[in-house]
């Protein structure tokens, strides 16, 4: 379990994108994975520049957070079909 200052600090990240990225309908969140001290947010965005715009606004004015960004395409929801379960 992550210590409570953590565990704040997740949650205000969480409340942030969520509201600039979901909200403004520039990305879906398809998958958050957490395990082994870490947490992965899968988001879809068909404009990745503008998905960096409303991210890096809807985070102004928060601490910096120790994130590590990957973007790559997609078109056939991959990232997401390898968590599904098998039939």
């Amino acid at each position: 379990m992550p210590q409570h200052e953590d565990h704040q600090n997740t949650i205000r990240f969480e409340d942030a994108i969520e509201k600039t990225l979901e909200v403004k309908g520039v990305g879906v969140q398809a998958a958050c994975i957490t395990g082994n001290g870490s947490k992965e947010w899968r988001y879809y965005a068909y404009d990745t520049d503008e998905f960096m715009s409303k991210l890096n606004q809807g985070l102004a004015g928060h601490p910096a957070y120790p994130i590590e960004l990957q973007m790559f395409k997609d078109p056939e929801w991959g990232a997401l079909s390898e968590l599904l379960p098998k039939s």
